[in-house]
């Protein structure tokens, strides 16, 4: 039932214009807080409107509400009405008014218009009006120019992840299954397409009739009438679940109205697929979909980083919703050529298994007018592309055969192959070899894979090997290690080249951890302290691939080199942590790390010091020795800068051994400290007897824990599981030693994560600095004087 008054509008107002829209509380007024602005009240006396925002400190917004969408002009002439009063002051102005009119049983559907020139005029956005209450960016922007018409506004990260949790949290409500909601939100997309508006009014399956009517016109003028069978609505079996279809089609039709997608959809950004990208990212049931969708800021990069011009027949095997190929289309018209209708119609290659997702992407090209003519659904791996002319034209036609004589098209690829979910499913080098058959020689590759592909061992490792036999892999990127949250899987960006064995080439190894995102409140938002180091390489990389003749790259420390394969490395580790130089060696840097890991023994000692049961307490301890320790710093000093060092390999020092056991789950408890692989508590997880098979370590022993590459110092008998590593020195070495090479270890374990865990093997070709004598061996003498120097180093020397 439809209740004759605004008042059911108040709260879907007020929730728009604070979630959504940017406007702070403080300035968004309701009818009773209206009348607290003097000169508002002056003019318009007790009868105010539903709201008005305060846009600047002598510019207001008006908003007044209807209770029927078909009371819109009503809505529109009375907002009008309060406007012109307001303008009649000398001291403020009030150019901007919104109309809105509905209720929830039908939506609502608004009207902005902007005071210019002294005529009101429609708001705009890239040509389409806009059809929700006004952001803040959108009236300060129009203040700016001073003209209604927008375009390409940016629609804020906020306003995109409270659209899209709204619509998924509806779509669950209302029993929308999780496998169809990419189709649901293509056919209504579609049908938005249309500029008349649909009638919400209808009942249940008129609506969807008249739902899919649309879509039937618009793949049909698109040439593409083979998808309506994925992209039309269903009506449900249950006469009872009628109405709630009809209620997620009328709510989901406002949300998207109050997004302004059709405006955005105009203009030169991915609109919808951040949308998409959101959508499914963070929905209900996103995870069990089966896509993890490329972000839009790494589509972009790769896209604009390859130099893909209006000539180039480009290729995404494993396309998703389409992010790379639209961003590919995007870069493309940015460089407006005479021939990209051309590259519209035959430039742009896209295939996709799920055809529920495939809809999206085909949507998202409709909407930009081009690029979906060769978008198909299919395997990759049954579909082979070869030369057609057509029109004097080189373009690609799909065949399900592969012809030996076949001539490849493609020119240039961008792919985010899916990562497996089971043991069963496809590698995802495999994707990356059959995209390769598509290529002509020379051409450009862009893949973004899983991080353990470049570093594994068996079937991972050949392929790297047979790769580089055939191609030139001219780039690796480590991306940041949250870059697909919620999907916990670490990723490497390759570019490579086909068709020229690698040999000897240079490879610019990259690490990017940081792309101006931040995780908060499980999402990952745009930050604006946050480092952008994919945008601050995308220069970079450019001039890179477009080099016919190698290029003098400088050396930055941790993430950024230009250097060929050690093939020496048996591993065949291809990932830029294994490449990258070591920041600048500083003993100052040393010392703060080895001050932390001594307070951090000494509050071990405190939390365990009952179970370990250490004759002398450590409050004894403290007070016997806290002056001593005072004037030992103080009559100790070091000069470092003439401090001498040269590098050591793990193997120079150590023999690496492996703890041996590995579930402490049916441990009996005991005496021992036990060294598991976390990162806190000098890796003690708990007090347990010895397994039978077990070893114990005497004190003075390195561990370091192959998760996370903390290297702890052992100070009591230990026993350890078979995620730790034991650093057994070669030679015995002075407890200042093993104090400072464990602070040495700890420095350099950025080059370790959960992708490439620090096993023996890996460890064993680590690399650091020491200080040596004369005869270049370690100095133990200076490094006894460093670290007997640094504060509480008299309360651990007790304990060792």
């Amino acid at each position: 039932m439809i209740h004759e008054t605004e008042v059911h509008a108040y709260a879907h107002i007020l929730q728009e214009l604070k979630n959504k829209k940017g406007w702070r509380k403080d300035q968004i007024f309701t009818q009773n807080e209206i009348q607290r602005i003097p000169e508002i009240k002056r003019n318009i006396g007790l009868k105010t409107p539903e709201n008005i925002v305060m846009v600047k400190e002598k510019e207001y917004y008006v908003i007044e509400s209807k209770s029927r969408r078909s009371m819109l002009d009503t809505a529109i002439s009375k907002a009008k009405e309060y406007a012109d009063k307001i303008n009649q002051s000398k001291f403020i102005q009030a150019p901007f008014i919104t109309g809105i009119s509905g209720n929830e049983d039908e939506g609502y559907v608004a009207v902005s218009k902007f005071l210019h020139n002294g005529n009101w005029e429609t708001i705009t956005e890239n040509g389409a009006d806009v059809t929700g209450l006004l952001s803040k960016i959108e009236c300060e922007k129009i203040l700016e120019t001073n003209n209604p018409n927008l375009e390409d506004v940016e629609i804020s990260e906020e306003e995109f992840l409270a659209s899209a949790e709204e619509i998924n949290d509806l779509l669950h409500e209302n029993a929308i299954h999780k496998d169809t909601r990419a189709k649901f939100i293509a056919a209504i997309l579609l049908a938005l397409s249309k500029r008349v508006e649909i009638d919400l009014n209808q009942d249940p399956v008129e609506l969807v009739n008249t739902i899919n009517t649309r879509v039937d016109l618009v793949l049909k003028k698109e040439n593409k009438e083979e998808f309506s069978r994925f992209i039309h609505l269903d009506m449900p079996s249950s006469e009872d679940n009628h109405v709630k279809l009809k209620n997620a089609i009328v709510k989901s039709i406002q949300i998207l109205l109050e997004l302004n997608i059709r405006s955005a959809m105009q203009s030169g950004k991915d609109v919808l697929g951040k949308f998409y990208e959101v959508f499914l990212k963070y929905g209900n049931g996103a995870k069990e979909i089966g896509i993890v969708l490329t972000p839009r800021h790494i589509t972009r990069f790769a896209a604009e980083s390859m130099n893909i011009s209006e000539n180039d027949l480009v290729l995404d095997p494993t396309c998703g919703t389409g992010g790379f190929l639209v961003a590919v289309f995007d870069a493309v018209k940015k460089k407006k050529t005479k021939r990209f209708d051309n590259f519209k119609k035959y430039g742009l290659y896209g295939i996709e298994e799920q055809d529920a997702i495939i809809v999206l992407a085909l949507v998202n090209m409709i909407f930009r007018g081009d690029g979906k003519n060769n978008m198909i659904e299919g395997n990759c791996f049954t579909k082979w592309l070869e030369t057609k002319t057509i029109d004097g034209v080189s373009v690609a036609k799909y065949k399900n055969i592969d012809n030996k004589n076949r001539l490849p098209p493609i020119t240039k690829v961008l792919m985010n192959p899916p990562f497996p979910k089971k043991k069963t499913d496809k590698k995802e080098f495999l994707f990356v070899d059959h995209a390769l058959k598509q290529m002509h020689d020379d051409g450009l590759l862009f893949s973004i894979l899983p991080y353990s592909c470049m570093i594994k061992e068996g079937i991972w490792k050949n392929w790297r090997k047979n790769i580089l036999k055939t191609n030139t892999l001219l780039s690796v990127i480590t991306f940041p290690p949250e870059l697909f949250y919620p999907v916990g899987v670490r990723t490497v960006g390759v570019f490579m080249q086909k068709g020229t064995p690698h040999k000897n080439k240079k490879i610019l190894w990259l690490r990017c951890l940081h792309d101006g995102f931040v995780k908060k409140k499980g999402k990952r938002l745009i930050a604006a302290n946050e480092p952008d180091q994919i945008k601050q390489i995308k220069y970079l990389m450019q001039n890179y691939l477009s080099q016919t003749k190698e290029i003098n790259i400088d050396s930055v420390p941790a993430f950024q080199k230009h250097a060929p394969i050690n093939y020496n490395d048996d591993d065949l580790e291809l990932v830029p942590e294994v490449y990258l130089d070591e920041p600048p060696f500083e003993i100052q840097e040393i010392v703060e790390i080895i001050e932390q890991s001594i307070r951090g023994n000494i509050a071990v000692s405190i939390k365990f010091e009952e179970k370990l049961g250490k004759d002398q307490t450590l409050f004894d301890l403290f007070n016997v020795d806290s002056d001593f320790d005072r004037k030992q710093v103080k009559n100790k000093s070091v000069n470092y800068s003439k401090i001498q060092t040269r590098k050591f390999t793990f193997t120079d020092i150590f023999i690496a051994e492996r703890g041996n056991f590995h579930s402490i789950d049916k441990l009996e408890f005991g005496k021992y400290p036990t060294i598991s692989r976390v990162s806190n508590d000098n890796g003690i997880v708990g007090f347990y007897e010895k397994p039978e098979t077990a070893k114990i370590f005497e004190p003075g022993h390195l561990t370091i824990s192959t998760v996370t590459g903390d290297a702890f110092l052992q100070h009591y008998p230990f026993i350890a599981t078979d995620n730790v590593v034991i650093c057994v020195p070669k030679h015995t070495l002075r407890k200042t030693t093993l104090v400072y090479i464990q602070a040495v270890i700890n420095k350099i374990k950025w080059r370790y994560s959960y992708g490439r865990q620090p096993y023996k093997r890996i460890l064993q070709k680590a690399e650091f600095y020491l200080p040596v004598n004369p005869k270049n061996e370690i100095d133990e003498d200076i490094i006894e004087k460093i670290v007997t120097k640094i504060p509480y180093w008299a309360i651990l020397d007790k304990l060792l």
